[in-house]
């Protein structure tokens, strides 16, 4: 089954809970074929959820302007500040080319 998963943190190291239960997630599902839409961390954490978890990883990295703007806005609108963040054109851009990849079965 392929199986495209979508996550607000990248899960390594997992530290956070929302981490703890990603990587609990991918090693669940290690049998299928697995991708992640996640911010990236850009210190080369990726490859190593390639080699260790088997997953393609499709990340993003909003810019330090566009971030800020961003939980602004969400918090002038009512949203969750980490919504404004992460949701930019950068993270549609991810979530883009991994639908490109697809297609998906979940």
């Amino acid at each position: 089954m392929r199986i495209l998963l979508v996550a607000s943190r990248f899960p390594l190291p997992p530290w956070r809970g929302n981490q703890v239960r990603m990587v609990q997630w991918l090693r669940a599902l290690a049998g299928h074929d697995l991708a992640l839409v996640a911010p990236s961390p850009g210190d080369g954490a990726e490859e190593e959820l390639g080699t260790k978890l088997g997953v393609t990883f499709f990340g993003h990295r909003p810019g330090r302007i566009a971030a800020g703007l961003g939980g602004f806005r969400a918090l002038a609108t009512g949203r969750p500040v980490q919504e404004g963040i992460y949701g930019g054109a950068a993270a549609r851009a991810a979530l883009q080319r991994a639908l490109a990849a697809g297609p998906w079965d979940l």
